[in-house]
């Protein structure tokens, strides 16, 4: 049914999102989000007002009017955007945990990384700061974890 609809409604869930936001998406429907508050998922990175329509919840009687008197043209760029944002950020696990590795506030604050160095290494264009030297063999010998810190080694492609 969503492969077939142009809109789909994407009501508050109980916890900070909603299953339908990506179901909406994975089906190229544009979600007409109804949640005041709610931080869409890579808003420092995504425009979401090209992607999908953002209503007040409180005003859900207006809803059918709005998307209604939306140009076929900008319904159309509206679409595509969803597409290329599903394909982009979230079609996978693999893509979710890039995009937020990239977007991470941790990576613009490496003071805030336990036993970070300054040194740093090359993720695709986006320059991250490392855990261990280049050539180490045993990096897990470098940070031991304790009660109250873990270090977490990723291997990226």
């Amino acid at each position: 049914m969503l492969h077939n609809s142009t809109f789909c409604l994407v009501p508050r869930g109980r916890r900070l999102g909603s299953f339908r936001f990506l179901e909406a998406m994975q089906a190229a429907c544009v979600p007409v989000m109804l949640s005041n508050g709610w931080e869409l998922p890579f808003s420092e990175i995504i425009n979401w007002n090209t992607a999908a329509v953002i209503g007040d919840e409180r005003l859900l009687l207006q809803i059918p009017s709005t998307v209604r008197s939306i140009h076929q043209d900008k319904i159309l760029a509206l679409r595509q955007q969803t597409q290329f944002l599903w394909e982009a950020y979230f079609s996978s696990v693999e893509k979710i945990v890039l995009t937020t590795l990239e977007e991470n506030v941790l990576m613009e604050k490496p003071r805030q990384i336990y036993n970070g160095d300054e040194s740093g290494f090359q993720m695709g264009k986006l320059r991250c700061k490392m855990l261990v030297s280049k050539g180490c063999k045993l990096p897990y010998l470098q940070a031991p974890a304790t009660r109250h810190h873990i270090t977490v080694l990723a291997c990226l492609p």
